[in-house]
Formats: structure tokens, sequence, C-alpha cells
């Protein structure tokens, strides 16, 4: 199960529940999200997805600088899959 993180206040509430139903579990993020919001989940989660477009908008453009986001957070975390 994938979701956003910005749908909730408490993602490891979303997360441990989640696992409770034993689910594999990811986190969505917007383009403007900070990849300092996602690194607190890392070790709990398996696997990130850093949205390129805003969900919800058909014909969404692209937005690029997410592209950095993806970099920095391999930077810091090369071995996540």
């Amino acid at each position: 199960m994938i979701f956003h993180i910005e749908a909730t206040t408490s993602p490891a509430d979303v997360i441990r529940h989640a696992r409770g139903l034993g689910l594999e579990v990811g986190l969505a993020a917007n383009p403007d999200t900070p990849v300092s919001s996602l690194l607190p989940f890392v070790g709990k989660v398996d696997t990130i997805l850093f949205m390129t477009v805003f969900p919800g908008f058909y014909g969404s453009k692209f937005q690029p600088q997410v592209l950095e986001k993806i970099a920095e957070f391999r930077r810091e975390y090369p071995a996540f899959h």
C-alpha cells in the first residue's frame, strides 16, 4: 500500500496499522514536499515514490526539480530500494 505523506498528520500511525494488516508499505510525496519529511520513515517503509506531477490534475506538467530531490535522497540512502 502506498499513501501520500501529506494525507495524514500521523504517517507513523498509518504505517503501523498497515503493517498490522500484513501489508507492505510505501510513501508517496508531492513535488513540493521536502526530502526531510520522508527521512524519519526510511527504515519503516518498503518504498518511496517521488511524484513528478501534482496528483489529481489531468495533464499536470512534469516538475523537473523532483529529479534533484531523488538525487539528494539517493546520496543519503544509496542502498534504499
